[in-house]
């Protein structure tokens, strides 16, 4: 495998750049977008190799380049539904997250599990 080792990424004409610590620990690393009004469809999605879905409201995202560790950021947001409720957090539920997958639940006003039409998610960690 080729590797090319750089400190910093600039623009030809220098105007620009960002040092290799930015790109390596301050991006997206995966993020999704899905429809789960009925069952699932995957919009859009970078590193995400799978969302499976357990019940109302509930996901597991398989990454295609597993973290380093489970330790990263996420970060999610599931529409407005006016027939549910307002949206309320997305968070972990009862498994926790792998370097290979997390899991993620979207509740209602009342605590209730429900799809969204549109959620999505993204994380920020370092890949293995």
């Amino acid at each position: 495998m080729s590797e090319i080792k750089v400190d910093k990424v600039s623009k030809c004409d220098g105007s620009q750049g960002v040092l290799m610590d930015y790109l390596i620990h301050g991006t997206n690393k995966a993020w999704s977008n899905i429809d789960a009004g009925s069952g699932i469809t995957v919009r859009d999605s970078f590193n995400t190799s799978g969302v499976i879905e357990h019940g109302d409201g509930q996901y597991s995202y398989n990454f295609t380049h597993v973290f380093r560790s489970s330790d990263y950021v996420l970060a999610g947001m599931p529409s407005l539904e006016v027939t549910n409720g307002a949206t309320t957090s997305i968070h972990y539920g009862a498994t926790p997250p792998t370097a290979a997958s997390v899991r993620l639940i979207n509740t209602n006003t009342n605590n209730g599990l429900t799809d969204h039409r549109y959620a999505t998610m993204s994380v920020m960690g370092e890949l293995v």
